[in-house]
C-alpha cells in the first residue's frame, strides 16, 4: 500500500467509482482506504486503449472483481482520466462505463438496483 501511495501527490483526488463516487476522495487518508477497497475486491485490470496529451492519460480498460461478477457479469469495460503532475498523481476521474458495451451496460443497470454503499 506504501508503495501504490507514494505515487499520489499528498492533495490528490480520485473522483468516481467505490468510495470516491457520492463525493470525490481527496488526500492521501481517503485514497489510502479507497485502494485498501479495491484490493479486497480482487481486481484484474487490462488496458485496452491509452492515450497521452501532455500531462493527462486518458485510459479505455476491462475491469474484473467481486462486483462485476456479483453482478452475473464476466466484466465491464470503462474509462478512466488520469493527470499527472510531475512525476505523482493529482487527479483520477474513473467510473465512466462504456454503456455501448453490452455487459458494462447490463452492470450499470444491476448498480442503480443496489441499495446505497455506507
Amino acid at each position: 500500500m506504501a508503495g501504490a501511495l507514494a505515487l499520489y501527490a499528498d492533495d490528490a483526488v480520485i473522483d468516481g467509482g467505490g468510495l470516491c463516487q457520492a463525493a470525490p476522495c481527496v488526500g492521501k487518508a481517503a485514497i489510502q482506504k479507497e485502494l485498501e477497497r479495491r484490493v479486497a475486491s480482487h481486481p484484474s485490470r487490462t488496458f485496452l486503449q491509452q492515450y497521452v496529451s501532455g500531462n493527462v492519460v486518458t485510459s479505455r480498460a476491462e475491469v474484473r472483481n467481486d462486483m462485476v461478477k456479483q453482478a452475473g457479469l464476466e466484466r465491464v469495460i470503462g474509462w478512466v482520466i488520469t493527470v499527472m503532475e510531475g512525476e505523482k498523481i493529482a487527479y483520477v476521474h474513473g467510473g465512466m462505463g462504456d454503456r455501448s458495451d453490452p455487459q458494462t451496460a447490463r452492470f450499470a443497470e444491476w448498480v442503480r438496483t443496489q441499495p446505497p454503499a455506507r
